[in-house]
């Protein structure tokens, strides 16, 4: 039997990088192109704490 969830059990990536929209510094933009955000290599790392 299949068991139905209220929430899904994985967060997309579109939900999980609009929850982040405005807390990444603009220093961790590379480039905007077509009014997207380019992130530089490691954004993540950094945003987590295991880099400066």
């Amino acid at each position: 039997m299949a068991t139905a969830y209220d929430t899904p059990r994985w967060p997309s990536p579109v939900r999980t990088t609009a929850r982040l929209k405005g807390k990444i510094p603009d220093s961790l933009i590379y480039e905007i192109m077509d009014s997207k955000p380019i992130y530089r290599k490691g954004y993540r790392d950094v945003l987590s704490g295991k880099k400066h």
